[in-house]
């Protein structure tokens, strides 16, 4: 047996020390995709139940269930997001939205409210690693405060969250090797780790409309805000059987004004959302154009409408769509500018949003509707 001097055995260790600083520098960029990764996840996870999309307008009930209440037509619905693109762990999220008016005929149709259901699916992580599977069943209920110009509708919203994590593409600091790095081979210890959490959600909003039908001698306008309240129940969002992590009460506020000058229609929005101690705030315009039928005689007129939202600290989000009475498709684009852009360049987000509407009789003749998009 061979006895080390001092000297040797500092060598030895300065040797070792070697090696794990060259596995440290080799997996040090993975191990920066991958904290990105945890870290947006993260973030998602603190606006748990509320999917927040760029053109929000295009699926409202995730906003509010009480703007079931406000669409006049049977609606169709379908948003398409990715982002991150330039991550090895981006965000897709997509949304079909399907809403239905509630008539009663006292003697004439009156519209009372109306039903609204989404569903939504997101990915993120490599390879889809993450992905949350989202169901809502939306109910309102119109509250006439005069004839025609104030609305007060109420709405209630039950959602059905299924959260899953792929345990086997994860990679575990007890799988790497001094000499080798990453070992496949070595079975983690997961303790009480889920691979799929379950459960439900309630929500309620209300939203108060004003407008004033157009005329000869106005314009016509419109104005609305709601609020509305997620998470009433506080659901259980743990991935650990042993650890509960209750999903906070998340707040959403949403405005708009919307007025006709000349040939043009301008709306001014606001979206805010809180939850615990992060939130989103979202302002902007878009103008919309006829380009055929400017006097508006034909309700199948077809018209161009763009838009620019500013997401505080976040991204610049510009937007373009045309539309019909019938058909509405819109692409928009974020700039984003988020917390990893100065050692990640993360890219930017599109959106790609389409709706169908099927007129319903003697809905035309109403004079308020949903006031967005």
């Amino acid at each position: 047996m061979v006895r080390c001097t001092p000297k040797a055995e500092l060598l030895f260790y300065m040797i070792d020390l070697t090696r794990w600083l060259k596995l440290i520098k080799t997996h040090c960029t993975k191990f920066r995709w991958w904290l990105a990764g945890i870290l947006l996840l993260a973030g998602h996870a603190g606006f748990s139940q509320s999917l927040i999309l760029s053109q929000y307008y295009f699926s409202p009930s995730n906003l509010n269930p009480a703007y079931a209440g406000l669409e006049k037509d049977i609606f169709l619905g379908a948003n398409y997001r990715s982002q991150w693109r330039n991550l090895q762990s981006p965000y897709n999220a997509s949304v079909f939205s399907v809403s239905y008016p509630v008539y009663v005929v006292n003697p004439k149709p009156q519209h009372v409210g109306g039903v609204a259901f989404s569903v939504s699916k997101e990915a993120a992580g490599t390879s889809g690693i993450y992905s949350s599977l989202q169901g809502q069943l939306s109910a309102a209920y119109n509250l006439r405060l005069d004839e025609y110009r104030n609305i007060l509708v109420f709405g209630l919203q039950g959602s059905f969250v299924q959260n899953k994590i792929d345990t086997d593409k994860l990679q575990w600091g007890s799988q790497y090797d001094v000499i080798s790095g990453y070992n496949p081979g070595i079975a983690p210890s997961l303790g009480t780790l889920r691979d799929q959490v379950s459960y439900p959600s309630f929500s309620t909003g209300i939203i108060w409309h004003h407008t004033i039908r157009e005329t000869y001698r106005r314009k016509g306008f419109k104005n609305h805000i709601g609020l509305a309240i997620s998470n009433l129940n506080h659901p259980n969002t743990a991935f650990f059987t042993d650890y509960s992590r209750r999903a906070p009460l998340v707040l959403k506020a949403s405005g708009g004004l919307t007025y006709t000058l000349q040939y043009l229609q301008i709306s001014h929005q606001l979206l805010w959302v809180r939850s615990a101690d992060s939130y989103h705030a979202n302002f902007g315009t878009y103008v919309t154009y006829r380009l055929t039928n400017i006097y508006n005689t034909d309700p199948n007129s077809v018209k161009l409408s763009v838009g620019s939202w500013y997401r505080w600290k976040d991204a610049l989000v510009l937007s373009t769509a045309l539309q019909t009475s019938k058909i509405n498709v819109a692409l928009s684009y974020d700039f984003n500018k988020t917390f990893l852009h100065q050692d990640i360049p993360t890219g930017g987000a599109y959106e790609l949003s389409v709706s169908y509407r099927i007129s319903r009789k003697g809905a035309n003749s109403r004079h308020y509707g949903i006031p967005l998009m």
